[in-house]
């Protein structure tokens, strides 16, 4: 299991894949989340382009992933701040609504990816983040090989 340490602070990131739907990987990545957040402090992120949490999403804030990359690219110093203020908070773990348009999901590079979970290890309080992987993420390989570990939830045949 590989983890990342930045400083004296160890950092670890889970990813969750499947290139099949409805197979219970947004589940998988949620319960992940809430093991991981009852010990660490724990971040989810979805990044899909058609999200299971597009319901929660007409009735919360406005701010989502994309106003966190857009603070990530204007390299702000008050990224950390802004970080702060846009992430939601369920009982174990902190999550940052996703992206509400899938082409800003598509516009996202894989250094920008890389990007913001070096920040997140370096300069959040975060020692756990869980992602929840679609397959319309740029690098999407490159940016499972970064995770300490990937779960690929699969679907029994049908006899």
């Amino acid at each position: 299991m590989t983890r990342l340490y930045f400083g004296k602070k160890e950092f670890e990131v889970y990813g969750v894949y499947s290139p099949i739907g409805r197979c219970g990987k947004s589940a998988l990545a949620e319960s992940l989340a809430s093991h991981f957040g009852k010990r660490k402090k724990t971040l989810l992120l979805d990044l899909q382009s058609y999200s299971a949490w597009k319901e929660q999403m007409q009735h919360d804030s406005v701010w989502d992933l994309t106003d966190i990359i857009y603070f990530l690219r204007q390299g702000k110093k008050a990224f950390l701040y802004k970080l702060g203020s846009i992430v939601k908070n369920l009982e174990e773990y902190d999550y940052i609504l996703p992206m509400k348009v899938p082409a800003d999901l598509r516009s996202v590079s894989l250094s920008e990816w890389t990007e913001l979970l070096e920040k997140l290890a370096a300069d959040s309080d975060y020692h756990v983040v869980v992602i929840d992987f679609g397959n319309d993420v740029c690098g999407l390989f490159q940016l499972l090989c970064q995770c300490t570990k990937v779960y690929m939830p699969v679907l029994q045949d049908e006899e």
